[in-house]
Parts: structure tokens; sequence; C-alpha cells
């Protein structure tokens, strides 16, 4: 869920600067919804367990990465911007990883070659800011969703274990 909040928030950014001439009424929506769904990933990824020493860095880290993409968003037209949130991310995610024992290899790599891969493009680097997010959170998305799809058969051979055990 996180990669698609990511998508959409960067590719209504870029749909905004890239086709500024094309009006619609789904803009406001689309920003809305990009607004409530940005609080809800802030929320749904705050650690609920604050009393334990992991938690409490867990709540610290999250808050500090919020915080520095904030700040990326805002200086948004430098290069270093651009490169910086790819990074960040990338950092995040394989923080994550780790603490999480998953394998987020794909996201990771995609985030780290999305910051310097998007100079190839002419672009101006408000633009490439947010091509960093499309493309970093489309395969954060395609990571969630193998990752999904990996579960559900782990699930559905461990439910044949037990039906085949219990006849």
């Amino acid at each position: 869920m996180w990669g698609f909040v990511v998508t959409t928030l960067g590719s209504e950014s870029l749909l905004q600067e890239r086709f500024s001439s094309v009006h619609g009424p789904w803009r406001g929506t689309v920003r809305s919804a990009s607004f409530v769904a940005a609080l809800w990933m802030l929320w749904a990824l705050w650690p609920r367990d604050t009393e334990s020493e992991a938690g409490k860095v867990g709540a610290t880290i999250l808050l500090l990465v919020a915080v520095c993409i904030g700040v990326l968003a805002w200086q948004r037209e430098h290069a270093w911007a651009v490169v910086g949130t790819g990074v960040e991310v990338a950092t995040f995610l394989a923080w994550l990883a780790k603490l999480y024992r998953r394998s987020l290899i794909l996201a990771i790599v995609s985030w780290g070659l999305a910051g310097p891969g998007v100079f190839l493009l002419p672009w101006p680097n408000g633009q490439r800011y947010y091509l960093v997010l499309v493309l970093g959170g489309f395969a954060t998305a395609l990571q969630g969703g193998l990752g999904l799809a990996r579960d559900l058969i782990a699930l559905r051979r461990q439910s044949k274990d037990i039906t085949a055990g219990s006849c």
C-alpha cells in the first residue's frame, strides 16, 4: 500500500507540472486523496509498541525519515534532493528489511537507481523528483505484491499440511 501512496503523490504532482494546461475536476480529488493517504501511511507505519526500546527507536527513525522527506520535497528543485530522496528511501527500506527479516531487494535497488537514473531525462529537477517518487513507489508496490503472493503461497501450503495431517 505504501508504494501506491508514494506513486500517487508523485504522479499527481508530475501530471500537474507536465500537463498544466489540462484542467479537470479530478485534480482536487486526487490531491485530497493523496493527502489523506499520506496521513494514513504515517499512522499505519507508526510503531504501536512505544514502551519497548525497539518501538522507541522505530518511532524515532520513522519521524526522522518523514522530516527528511519533507525537507527534500521542499528543496526538490536541487539535484542533490533528487538523488537524496532515492538514497534515503532505499536506506530506510534496507533498515525495515533487516528489522522485519524480509527481502525488499527490488524496492531497495529501484529506489537507489531511480535517484541518479532520472538524470537521463532532460527535465527540470522538480519533475525529476516526482519521477523518482513514481518509479520508486511503483517498485515498492510491486515488491509488496510479490511478498503478499509469497505469503499466500506459504499459507496455502500450511493449510494443506494441516488438513492432510488431520485426516
